[in-house]
């Protein structure tokens, strides 16, 4: 398969990401209705669709973290200031993370509110006490990280877009040399085993930074059997059953294979439904703001003798609302700002 580094239009590159970050963003929703009674290192094995849903979770995120590398580095090299970078993703990340970090608060009484024998694996880490470096990560969203798990369990990815946000413009100008790839791997492992776990996702923000650089295009034949091969690599955790982290670097091809089928113009379109072009619109507050309503929609609905996964289902709607109100009144204003001039100093990064 060859790859031509070819201009691709800005608009329908747009509407294939947008489609399918909505896609991933439902995954994830999906996959934390199975997290709420099972997790790999629980006392019983999956049934059948928690084993589906579950291992939905995991590959989104990959994707996702791809997707933000490819797309924040576009973004740099158009305008390679580190100032109004710094500001741009300040005001993208932070009011909806800080909306996830309040809801993590309704996370924590829900499970104090289950009922006595409510089986929901993950109440056990929600009454857990927050330590002062959990109420200062909460604070700063970056460091030090709080443990995710005792407040919003979604809450470790934006931590970790928050931290790489600061290496960014490293990344990526690092990523003009593709085998810088390895160095960033190296460096990542090694940090992750001296207690800064979160580092392990750094080389799939690389490789998003990577394909930014190259501007590759597919030919239009190899397109849609990218994006297929792309899956299949993806979602292999549905095959191996893995969830070791380091499987993220098996899956990290995957996601780059998507990212070049979507940009590549045919494959793109297959996204580019009005229902998927919203749903990726609202993906971030989606994501940030779903799981403490799955769970206390699980927990009520325990309180009326309802399995978790059926309470957690009554409670998709207003999930879906919480999104679309969130992204209304807080994060579409917020991103219009970023058209406005930034109150910062800039320096050239190239």
């Amino acid at each position: 398969m060859c790859a031509l580094q070819v201009p691709f239009p800005t608009a329908l590159r747009e509407s294939g990401l947008d489609g399918a970050r909505g896609v991933a963003a439902l995954a994830v929703v999906l996959s934390h209705i199975a997290a709420l009674t099972y997790v790999p290192w629980g006392p019983r094995a999956p049934t059948p669709a928690e084993f589906v849903l579950w291992h939905l979770g995991a590959p989104s995120v990959d994707l996702f973290f791809v997707f933000s590398g490819f797309v924040v580095a576009g973004s740099l090299l158009r305008r390679p200031q580190v100032g109004p970078y710094l500001w741009r993703r300040w005001i993208r990340l932070a009011p909806v993370a800080y909306v996830a970090v309040g809801l993590g608060l309704l996370a924590r009484w829900a499970a104090e509110a289950a009922p006595p024998g409510f089986s929901l694996l993950v109440t056990d880490h929600l009454r857990q006490s927050m330590t002062a470096q959990d109420l200062w990560g909460a604070i700063t969203l970056s460091v030090p990280a709080l443990d995710a798990n005792r407040l919003n369990p979604p809450l470790w990815t934006l931590v970790v877009e928050m931290q790489v946000a600061l290496l960014m413009p490293l990344l990526t100008k690092a990523a003009r040399w593709p085998w810088t790839l390895a160095l960033v791997l190296l460096l990542a492992v090694s940090a992750a085993l001296h207690g800064w776990t979160q580092a392990l996702s750094i080389p799939l923000f690389m490789v998003g930074a990577i394909l930014a650089h190259r501007a590759w295009r597919l030919p239009h034949w190899a397109a849609l059997p990218a994006l297929l091969l792309g899956l299949g690599v993806l979602l292999q955790r549905h095959v191996t059953g893995s969830d070791d982290p380091f499987v993220r670097y098996l899956t990290a091809p995957g996601a780059a294979l998507i990212v070049l089928a979507l940009t590549s113009g045919a494959a793109g379109r297959l996204l580019a439904t009005p229902a998927l072009q919203w749903l990726g619109r609202v993906s971030y507050s989606l994501y940030a703001s779903h799981f403490p309503l799955l769970l206390t929609g699980a927990v009520l609905g325990g309180h009326l003798g309802l399995p978790p996964a059926y309470g957690a289902a009554f409670a998709l709607p207003f999930c879906v609302l919480a999104a679309v109100l969130i992204h209304r009144y807080l994060e579409q204003p917020m991103v219009r700002r970023l058209s406005s001039p930034a109150p910062i100093l800039t320096r050239q990064v190239a």
